[in-house]
């Protein structure tokens, strides 16, 4: 990683920062789809590394979509200064 790559993990280490990683390399990566499905239990962080990757990911000008199942969790994303939408809104 270059020195500005690192400076966007600065704070995450272990499982974070191991989260991190395989999200930005899968998708970044021309193998895989360009989604990612973030699901992990309650208190592990998972808005703080989204959070991360989602900065990472406009520092190399790509397009990003956060997306949400339900309305309940699209608002708390946004809550936590996250846009997020719910598919059925993407889609229509």
């Amino acid at each position: 990683m270059s020195t500005v790559e690192v400076s966007m993990i600065d704070g995450l280490e272990g499982e974070q920062l191991n989260a991190f990683v395989r999200c930005v390399d899968h998708l970044v990566s021309k193998v895989y789809g360009k989604y990612l499905i973030f699901n992990a239990p309650g208190g592990t962080g998972k808005t703080y590394v989204l959070r991360k990757v989602i900065s990472y990911l406009k520092s190399q000008n790509m397009n990003i979509a956060v997306i949400a199942y339900t309305g309940r969790a699209a608002s708390q994303l946004s809550r936590d200064g996250l846009e997020a939408t719910t598919c059925h809104s993407l889609l229509y």
